[in-house]
């Protein structure tokens, strides 16, 4: 019987083997391949920017109701138009003309008056201040912004500020003119609006009539309606529900103004009551003086004493103070207020460059050629932003005690620290170089930019 030869290979082992080899290299090429273009992407695709420390208004935006003691004047003949001879927010005494009545008088001849008596105004300060040629762009800057604003409220449909907006950008323009030069003869610009004012009070006609203070106080030329709604006669007992009861009663619309020739405003105090939330309002102190600016006042921020609190359980109404009426400021009955409450200095991050390591949040930053990581302490967040205190929350101040000192000594604000045999990451600082966005980013990877 003839013995069977086997083949000196196995060609089925064989196989086998070389489909494992041949799969091991696929696998092996294809980490190279992913980790050959991660390397790229961070190479190519890193985004930077420098830490950069600035002062950080902490505020907050609410909408606010003014407060006022004000009575309307009457005018006696409401067949004729009442042309103002105060200036809005003037003090007056018991007596004083505030107005005169025209048989003749057109809204359009009043608002050209109002117009030019604001410019004259302007020239007259100009000169009282020595404003010569300067710096125009806060200037510029102050123009854009009220044209913008402008736009946006006629789109709106909010047309109750625009006639304020419209006269801020003449005056503007005016004041641009002065900066550069454009205008440089002050008194001869306010002698031709003189001679502008008196023939526009001369197409007014005879004065038919006059309206007197009945006491005195501040003189206002507008009223709106709501003078007897949104009163400041009693603050001082002023409930969370006596405030609700003011939105619900005005809700019903203003009284009838046809009749007014404007209001006076008894008391230089007024008030704005600002609507939020408790947590919002715990924020601030009550007897505490804060800056506030109203949404039609533009850049005229005005210092109010935060003067007292009402709340219900979980809703809050803000009542602030102010013993100044400004010149020339609008007292729009509602307006969205921004009060900032506090400044610090610290850095504002892009929410997109705040991630997680090791448990600890921070960013990546590039340290010349290393990626390293570094803390932060977020503070708040706006815009698309974290604020984040520039200040070294766990760094001891000169005045604490010695026991904060032996903390100090070891806690490196350079190389970080430890707690709980955790290793900590240093906290961000001044000219850090913060990775905005890059894709596989590891502490201690070598960046190249030439992408070797």
């Amino acid at each position: 019987m003839k013995k069977e030869r086997r083949p000196f290979f196995d060609r089925q082992y064989l196989g086998r083997v070389a489909a494992y080899v041949a799969a091991s290299v696929t696998a092996i090429g294809v980490l190279f391949y992913i980790g050959y273009h991660m390397s790229s992407g961070l190479r190519s695709g890193i985004d930077i920017m420098y830490a950069r420390s600035e002062v950080i208004s902490r505020t907050i935006i609410t909408e606010s109701y003014i407060l006022k003691n004000e009575s309307i004047l009457e005018n006696p003949n409401p067949a004729a138009s009442p042309a103002p001879s105060v200036g809005n927010g003037e003090r007056v005494r018991a007596g004083d003309v505030v107005s005169e009545i025209y048989t003749a008088a057109t809204p359009g001849a009043l608002a050209r008056i109002a117009e030019i008596e604001e410019q004259i105004e302007f020239y007259e300060n100009c000169i009282d201040e020595g404003v010569t040629v300067g710096d125009s762009r806060a200037v510029s800057r102050s123009i854009s912004d009220t044209v913008i604003k402008l736009r946006r409220s006629a789109a709106g449909g909010d047309l109750s500020s625009v006639p304020s907006m419209k006269s801020d950008i003449i005056l503007g323009i005016r004041e641009l003119g002065v900066r550069t030069g454009r205008i440089t003869d002050l008194n001869a610009q306010l002698a031709a609006l003189r001679s502008s004012l008196a023939s526009e009070r001369a197409g007014l006609g005879n004065a038919a009539g006059q309206v007197t203070a009945p006491a005195a106080g501040y003189y206002f030329s507008q009223a709106d309606g709501y003078e007897s709604v949104f009163t400041s006669s009693s603050i001082d007992s002023l409930t969370y529900s006596d405030f609700c009861d003011m939105l619900c009663e005005a809700e019903a619309g203003p009284a009838d103004i046809s009749h007014s020739a404007g209001v006076l405003m008894s008391d230089f105090r007024w008030y704005i009551a600002c609507r939020t939330d408790s947590v919002t309002a715990s924020r601030l102190t009550e007897g505490q003086h804060y800056t506030v600016t109203l949404q039609n006042n533009g850049s005229s921020p005005i210092d109010m004493e935060y003067y007292r609190l009402l709340s219900n359980a979980t809703d809050a109404v803000m009542i602030f103070k102010s013993m100044r009426i400004p010149e020339n400021f609008d007292f729009t009955r509602c307006q969205n207020a921004v009060i900032t409450y506090a400044e610090e200095i610290g850095y504002r991050i892009p929410v997109s460059a705040v991630r997680i390591y090791d448990g600890q949040e921070g960013v990546m930053i590039l340290d010349h050629t290393k990626i390293d990581f570094r803390r932060i302490a977020v503070t708040g967040e706006e815009n698309g932003y974290y604020l984040c205190s520039a200040e070294d929350p766990e760094s001891p101040s000169e005045t604490d005690s010695e026991e904060s000192a032996v903390t100090a000594e070891s806690y490196d604000t350079v190389s970080g620290g430890e707690a709980d045999g955790i290793t900590l990451y240093p906290y961000l600082q001044e000219n850090d170089i913060v990775i905005k966005s890059g894709t596989g980013l590891s502490v201690g990877m070598t960046y190249d930019p030439k992408g070797n």
